[in-house]
């Protein structure tokens, strides 16, 4: 497959009972296959890499990534927070699907390296961010997450190594759980920011890249396909 196609996982199913602590490797996650390493937005490689894994069951959507970063920030702390002006991981699921050229309804899902998160409802009538309406009085009850971070936060004076991100989002506010063997279109993402200004700028990581000339994570004609074992 060429790394320009739309890529495709299969998701595997975890217990009802899977604890969310940040931890990437733990039982279940190192059975499964890791996502990656993410490409930025037009397909070229990163120099921080990220990588992620999902899960399911009937109650939840299970989400971990694991970042290398030398330098692990965010001040903000308040949720729906406009995290993504700093450094996050995003996870964007669309459960009715997409279809291209026509109005687009997803979820999206943010955490911060403080485990601040951003949840909004969007609707896309372009394709692209331009046409995007974001619902963010909607928060998802009983979304569950954690991080993990090996450095020190918020310290630009030191050399960090990694932070990892869990994420358990309750099917019930997505319409509910899908089938064994149906498809859903999702995208995975990472903004890291270039604080040092050493590495060529700031990163717009994503699973599938969405080549598009300018950073730009709604367009979900280019979102991935993941199917549900």
């Amino acid at each position: 497959m060429s790394e320009f196609e739309i890529p495709t996982y299969i998701v595997k199913h975890v217990p009802l009972d899977y604890p969310i602590d940040g931890v990437w490797n733990k039982w279940p996650w190192i059975n499964f296959t890791a996502l990656g390493p993410f490409k930025q937005f037009n397909g070229r490689d990163c120099v921080q890499r990220t990588y992620a894994k999902l899960g399911w069951n009937s109650k939840f959507l299970y989400a971990a990534f694991l970042c290398t970063d030398d330098d692990i920030w965010g001040s903000y702390r308040q949720r729906d927070e406009p995290i993504h002006e700093q450094e996050v991981v995003e996870l964007f699921i669309a459960p009715g699907g997409v279809t291209e050229g026509e109005t687009s309804t997803y979820f999206e899902f943010e955490v911060s390296p403080h485990n601040v998160v951003l949840d909004l409802k969007v609707v896309n009538t372009t394709g692209f961010r331009d046409g995007c309406t974001f619902q963010r009085e909607w928060d998802c009850a009983s979304l569950r997450t954690a991080v993990q971070v090996e450095g020190t936060l918020d310290d630009l004076s030191t050399r960090d190594q990694w932070w990892s991100a869990e994420l358990a989002i309750p099917w019930s506010e997505l319409g509910g759980p899908p089938q064994k063997h149906d498809e859903m279109p999702l995208n995975l993402y990472r903004i890291d920011r270039d604080r040092r200004q050493n590495r060529g700028g700031d990163e717009y990581q994503c699973w599938s890249p969405t080549l598009t000339p300018h950073a730009d994570n709604h367009v979900p004609g280019r979102f991935g396909w993941v199917g549900f074992a």
